[in-house]
């Protein structure tokens, strides 16, 4: 996305902002962001080609109920325009302006910060428990199937393609699809759903030495709902490795055992976690080709073997996951 000086000036005179500079950010996978310096204040610019503007109204919504009812972190707070909007289009671009956040971001969690996250993510699902924001749902609503098949149908459209993209395309989705297809979630739907974060990433987090103090990139809220264990399996994909592919099972015992001091969770929701980590791994697997065909500049295609050798792994290791994270109810 390229927008011109003049254009971006114009965007935050609307919000009544004058900015010293303006500085595009690397961070992203979908969403624009540039970091506005206007002297005493500092603001995020965020533009966003897919999201409509009801959905980011939605988020700010959300944002605003979270500060309201207790999340001691720090959270975008949407700055309002002059015409008291907080979203405004531009060239088929929504756009909306949020007070910066200070912070470093940090690459790998240690045990400190492990248990920070656990916390924070406790307190977050039990402010969601107590709020009007969870739907429930008469039957399943994972899209596993339509994602499978979906890797299938594209596979079969690129045998004998020769770009580079493709052949890896091919080679790792001949070892996904075995681990997905079988996928046991019976129970899920019978689980609330709430519009969650949906990437606790350590990409996402703020800290000041060892203390968590802000959380971005709420945008996948106006999603479709979930159960809240999704949270909890989308942080164990990344952050709690022994290996490449492989995850780490003192790491998720010990994460699990802080985040039951502010959240009860059941052996069912245990027991969807293997599984809902292969179903992730899959979205992501299929959302990373359409990232290298439509942003590759901040795609990578190593994404691919990630996300199945890791699918592979969890598939096979089922059992034992699944097990140890049942001996955080038992202590």
């Amino acid at each position: 996305m390229y927008i011109r000086r003049k254009d971006l000036n114009a965007i935050l005179e609307a919000y009544g902002i004058t900015p010293h500079s303006c500085t595009k950010t690397a961070r992203g996978l979908v969403n624009y962001n540039w970091i506005v310096d206007a002297g005493k204040n500092k603001y995020i610019l965020r533009g966003s080609r897919f999201k409509k503007r009801k959905e980011l109204e939605f988020e700010i919504k959300y944002l605003n109920y979270l500060k309201t009812h207790g999340f001691e972190y720090q959270i975008p707070s949407a700055v309002r325009s002059r015409a008291g909007h907080f979203v405004k289009e531009f060239s088929g671009i929504n756009f909306w302006v949020y007070t910066y956040i200070d912070g470093e971001f940090k690459r790998h969690p240690e045990r400190q910060e492990l248990r920070a996250i656990a916390v924070m993510m406790g307190k977050y699902h039990t402010i969601l428990e107590q709020s009007q924001f969870g739907v429930s749902h008469k039957k399943d609503i994972i899209r596993m199937n339509s994602i499978i098949t979906g890797i299938k149908r594209q596979s079969n459209r690129l045998r004998g393609n020769s770009s580079h993209i493709d052949s890896l395309y091919l080679k790792y989705s001949k070892i996904l699809v075995p681990a997905a297809e079988n996928l046991c979630l019976e129970g899920y739907s019978k689980l609330k759903r709430y519009p969650l974060h949906r990437d606790f990433g350590m990409r996402n987090f703020l800290w000041n030495g060892k203390q968590l103090t802000g959380i971005i990139d709420f945008e996948n809220v106006s999603g479709p709902a979930e159960p809240l264990v999704r949270d909890i399996s989308s942080f164990f994909q990344y952050h709690c490795r022994k290996r490449k592919y492989e995850m780490d099972l003192d790491m998720t015992r010990y994460f699990l055992a802080k985040y039951l001091k502010y959240r009860r969770i059941t052996a069912m929701e245990i027991k969807l976690i293997p599984d809902l980590m292969i179903s992730m791994y899959a979205e992501d697997f299929d959302f990373g080709y359409w990232r290298l065909k439509n942003d590759p500049k901040r795609a990578s295609a190593s994404e691919f073997e990630l996300c199945a050798k890791s699918a592979r792994w969890c598939a096979a290791n089922s059992d034992r996951i699944i097990q140890n994270l049942k001996a955080s109810l038992e202590n």
